[in-house]
């Protein structure tokens, strides 16, 4: 609380202690927050601090900055507490659901994770396991950083380091809401109980919304003036810049980076945690090597000739010209559904424009609006009280129809199967096959002063850049070679980050391999 000392937020606390033995604040398993509301002596204004219980006890939030100052200077007094239940607010920009989840898969993936223990780390893994360990229990840098290939067990060293860490607290996160997503759930598979795991965007880690105390609505993100944890572990490090590295480091809390040293550096190339690791991960196991799509990766890496490293599989495969890639794709969209399991990456945005547009002729759709039952991607992040819609986040609009009151807009729900949700609101027209990012207002119109007006920003989901993909995996990947085919090491990389996409298919269309 700004400007509050320990003493203060002791005595604020007390308050919230006797209000809850003498039975103003009902606790139960229905969260319920208290307002304790205070009045500004001589002035006659009143404003309210709100403290709630949670996991960790009783946390304070307070809704105007300057109230820090005015209990610092001992200008104000408590007037009464009241319990208020929680309340849900709308949002500007729709809302979101939660769906059943497959409990029973999720059960078998826990229970298949939890089964999984030192004894069956490789060599490579249980040293840098120990170092890992040994790290945690005796800090002697701020930073440690874990490089791990595709196929090197990184996700597995994760897991087992939450559940070594047992009752201390960490902080997962990731640069994309998807990375997130897809961290979340590995966490879940390794048998971490999720209930227990703080797993985020770094930006959610280090920023808290402020909403307006009248509409509940957020009007700004402010930093955090101490984030609650023993430990930050980020996941998919390579795409973390070095200014977004320096705002966790403010936090002077150690920091696990975990990562690809094989994938794309940053965009912009400030700042790569992973360009030289302080531990390493580069022992394949075993059944993952067998796998031609790990085995081209590791021949890229090596910079060898690498289809010629690679066994003659169905899992990988090569056309040399962009001739068959029309009949190619005929073949990979029998119908709106296979969307989900197959995309198809590229370099340039205009290339993913052009292929967007190629896969929703073949798929039957001739509106040049959007459609029910095409595949869609999230282009920017947005938080519900239930969840986060995130950046990245590929899923199905299920209804689509012209916005009744907004011209500039759709009125549409997009089911994300894979993360559980299902997104009702409106979708911004001008982004759809736009080759960048709506980025001003001023793209929509005079009438447009933010980007809650601007309404969600997505676009179709059938082709990907490889940029845009990291962090991602996908069962099928079509890997169309439009890229400049530099032999260097950003060439390389590229390529090995595109390949390594895949997790089950891989065709290769055009030359340069």
């Amino acid at each position: 609380m700004t400007g509050t000392s320990e003493k203060q937020i002791a005595q604020l606390r007390a308050s919230f202690e006797a209000a809850v033995a003498a039975g103003l604040l009902r606790v139960g398993s229905e969260p319920q927050n208290l307002f304790l509301v205070w009045r500004y002596d001589g002035v006659g204004f009143r404003y309210c601090v709100k403290c709630y219980r949670g996991k960790k006890g009783f946390s304070i939030v307070e809704n105007d900055e300057a109230i820090g100052a005015w209990i610092a200077a001992g200008e104000l007094e408590r007037v009464r507490a009241e319990a208020k239940p929680r309340a849900s607010r709308s949002h500007p920009l729709g809302t979101l659901h939660l769906l059943a989840a497959p409990k029973a898969r999720e059960a078998e993936r826990a229970e298949r994770g939890r089964s999984i223990g030192l004894g069956d780390l490789s060599l490579d893994q249980e040293r840098a396991f120990s170092a890992l360990l040994r790290w945690v229990e005796r800090p002697h840098a701020r930073l440690l950083t874990l490089g791990g290939y595709a196929g090197t067990g990184k996700s597995t060293l994760l897991g087992l380091l939450a559940r070594e860490l047992g009752d201390r607290q960490v902080a997962f996160c990731a640069y994309t809401g998807r990375a997130a997503s897809v961290l979340r759930r590995k966490l879940g598979e390794a048998g971490v109980p999720l209930e227990n795991c703080t797993c985020t965007t770094i930006h959610g880690l280090l920023y808290e919304a402020v909403a307006d105390p009248e509409t509940g609505l957020v009007i700004e993100w402010r930093p955090r003036p101490r984030l609650d944890c023993d430990l930050i572990v980020v996941d998919e490090a390579s795409m973390v810049d070095r200014e977004l590295f320096e705002d966790l480091a403010k936090h002077e809390i150690p920091i696990l980076a975990v990562g690809d040293h094989g994938q794309l550096p940053p965009v912009g190339g400030d700042g790569d945690l992973m360009q030289r690791p302080d531990l390493r991960l580069e022992q394949v196991h075993r059944q993952a090597a067998e796998n031609p799509i790990i085995a081209l990766s590791m021949a890229i890496r090596g910079q060898r000739e690498a289809l010629a490293a690679v066994k003659s599989d169905s899992r990988v495969t090569r056309m040399e010209s962009w001739d068959g890639l029309e009949a190619l794709m005929r073949r990979e969209l029998r119908s709106p559904e296979s969307a989900d399991e197959i995309v198809f990456l590229c370099y340039y945005n205009q290339t993913r424009v052009r292929l967007n547009a190629l896969a929703r002729a073949l798929l039957g759709f001739t509106d040049p609006q959007l459609e029910a039952r095409e595949r869609v991607i999230c282009l920017r992040n947005a938080r519900f009280e239930v969840g986060l819609v995130a950046n990245g986040m590929r899923g199905a609009i299920e209804q689509v129809a012209q916005h009744p009151e907004r011209s500039d807009q759709l009125q549409a729900s997009v089911r994300f199967a894979e993360e559980g949700l299902r997104f009702e609101g409106r979708l911004a027209k001008a982004q759809f096959g736009r080759e960048t990012r709506l980025q001003e207002f001023a793209e929509i119109g005079d009438h447009v002063r933010s980007w809650d007006q601007v309404g969600m920003l997505f676009d179709w989901g059938y082709a990907l850049t490889v940029h845009k993909a990291q962090g991602s995996q996908f069962r099928r990947v079509v890997l169309c070679r439009d890229d400049p085919g530099r032999g260097d090491e950003k060439g390389r990389r590229w390529l090995y980050t595109a390949v390594t996409r895949a997790v089950d298919s891989l065709v290769i269309v055009g030359a340069g391999i």
